[in-house]
């Protein structure tokens, strides 16, 4: 066969090779598998991309609602700067008519309980709405001389009033000279910071919600909930949001609950107006998504596992039809009508069923073929063995008479095998047990005529092995005795000769002859030995893949023979 005819057979076989065989189950399985991620995938990118735009929607929501707080306040605060710079351009001031102006802004304060302080760029009050003209005041807040020092209007952060005691905060607003430009004066409105509450409360419609206004430095001026405990104290996130306008960020809010907080700065003040909403509301969407993609995973997997093991057990009934009738074709059984589900199935069951009668013929043919062929060969054999028989008899050399017998031996040994099939109606394989006795016990007949030798074979009768171990395992064993009958008898010729085959584990084989004779050369080595019977053994033992130990130097010869049987027609 040339290399090239023998490539595509070659590629079958390391093809065939590398397929790992599954269960119809398995395949199933993987099959719904197949189906049922793309499918759980498409659901949960569909359920992701609905709870992303809800959280989006979330985020977006009090992203609103924080402008929508800063716009007021800046709206309250822009309003009053400008009331408070109309004041501050009052003439009354720069002539020192405080007694005229005090009418006018108490005018102002009895409308909006806003009190108006004038003071001197010191910081020495002039005068206070909400105290009667004249009377001793105290001195200005430092945080509002500060505020001064920008000479532009300007609002203070967080303070706690002098007089009130009150959170406070200031619009401030700087009065100067306009000839020389100098500071003369110091205008400013002293807020409560429940203005600034009042316009949280006004805005913000839900318990979840902690609406916050941060000063500049970070201080609470008004928050939504629990506000009087609140108030003044540093709020938390400040330091993540220094330089940034705008966002959403998550952090714990004063009571250690997670929110997630929106945040952005108001234009008149800088100040941040934060609005914290807890993170289950945020994150409800999520954990929706959670819950419906893991009742999806397991609804999907459970229809499409019913699905499967439904198609599974009308594949495998269908199958396990197909397969008892194989099995009834290899015992030679007529087959059963295969009617199942699945038409494919059914087809194979009616090929199978012409294969089968086919099969039975050519079974027929081939039997009949290999009778004659083992009748034939044992006949040719026995008149071989007949030739060399009568050559025996008229040869004159005891020697060569002796080779003679021996050649004839090893022939009828081949003989009995196809004899043995030929009888048995088995022609491939040989009880191995049985014919081993027979084999001995013919051998120590041919050699020992005067029945001065013993022999005991102990044999495991049901050794079943292929013609093609047992030919050269009965040689083997043929060949031994004949030594032994040969060299190890007494000079009286009596003796004895124990052969013993038995199984060694699940394959393995062990074919053990001892005898009581003089015993083995102390040098002897099977492999280098002149003898044509030994040679033959080495030989044979190299066909079978099969090692021999000895004894040698002791008394006695033994040869212990192992083999393991491989699959062989």
């Amino acid at each position: 066969m040339s290399l090239a005819s023998c490539a595509p057979t070659c590629a079958l076989s390391a093809r065939q090779q590398a397929v790992t065989p599954r269960s119809i189950s398995s395949h199933l399985a993987l099959l719904c598998i197949a189906i049922a991620i793309p499918l759980l995938a498409c659901a949960t990118a569909i359920q992701w991309t609905y709870a992303n735009a809800e959280q989006q929607k979330l985020e977006d929501r009090g992203i609103g609602s924080v402008r929508q707080i800063a716009q007021l306040l800046d709206f309250d605060i822009l309003s009053l700067q400008a009331i408070l710079g109309n004041l501050a351009s009052s003439l009354l001031i720069q002539s020192g008519d405080y007694t005229q102006f005090d009418a006018i802004a108490r005018a102002f304060t009895e409308k909006t309980n806003i009190p108006v302080i004038l003071s001197d760029p010191a910081g020495h009050a002039l005068l206070d709405t909400s105290r009667d003209f004249g009377s001793e005041l105290p001195n200005v807040d430092p945080s509002i001389r500060e505020a001064s020092q920008i000479r532009q209007p300007n609002v203070t952060n967080i303070y706690r009033d002098p007089i009130t005691h009150e959170a406070s905060y200031a619009i401030v607003a700087p009065i100067f000279l306009r000839s020389t430009a100098d500071l003369t004066h110091v205008l400013h409105f002293r807020i409560s910071t429940q203005r600034v509450l009042d316009v949280l409360l006004r805005s913000v419609n839900s318990q979840n919600i902690r609406a916050s206004v941060i000063d500049r430095t970070g201080r609470i001026l008004a928050r939504s909930l629990n506000n009087a405990s609140a108030q003044g104290m540093l709020w938390q996130g400040f330091e993540r949001v220094s330089g940034v306008g705008e966002g959403v960020f998550r952090h714990a809010n004063l009571e250690g609950v997670g929110s997630v907080t929106s945040f952005t700065r108001m234009q008149s003040t800088g100040w941040l107006v934060v609005d914290g909403v807890d993170s289950n509301v945020v994150d409800s969407p999520w954990r929706a998504l959670v819950w419906q993609v893991a009742g999806m995973t397991g609804a999907t997997f459970l229809t499409v596992g019913l699905i499967g093991l439904f198609l599974s057990r009308r594949l495998q009934a269908s199958l396990q039809m197909l397969e008892a009738n194989t099995i009834r074709i290899g015992a030679g059984a007529p087959l059963w009508d295969v009617v199942t589900p699945v038409l494919e199935v059914n087809r194979i069951g009616a090929f199978l069923t012409r294969s089968s009668v086919e099969l039975q013929q050519a079974n027929e043919g081939r039997e009949a073929l290999l009778f004659e062929v083992n009748h034939r060969v044992k006949n040719s054999l026995a008149v071989v063995t007949s030739i060399l028989s009568m050559h025996a008899r008229q040869s004159s050399s005891e020697q060569e008479k002796q080779a003679l017998i021996e050649l004839r031996s090893r022939i009828e040994i081949i003989a009995r095998v196809h004899q043995s099939l030929y009888e048995s109606g088995h022609h491939t394989r040989v009880n191995v047990g049985n014919f081993l006795k027979e084999v001995a016990t013919t051998t120590l007949q041919a050699l020992d005529p005067r029945r001065g030798c013993t022999l005991i074979a102990t044999c495991d009768p049901d050794v079943i092995m292929p013609v093609s171990y047992t030919t050269p395992l009965a040689l083997v064993a043929a060949e031994l005795i004949t030594n032994a009958i040969k060299h190890a008898l007494k000079t009286d010729g009596r003796g004895a000769i124990a052969m013993r085959f038995h199984r060694e584990g699940e394959r393995g084989l062990s074919l053990q002859i001892v005898d009581d004779g003089v015993g083995l050369p102390a040098d002897f080595d099977p492999a280098r030995s002149k003898g044509v019977g030994m040679r033959i053994i080495t030989g044979l033992l190299k066909q079978l893949r099969a090692t021999m130990t000895t004894n040698a130097g002791e008394p006695g010869a033994r040869f212990l023979i192992t083999l393991d049987m491989m699959d062989d027609g």
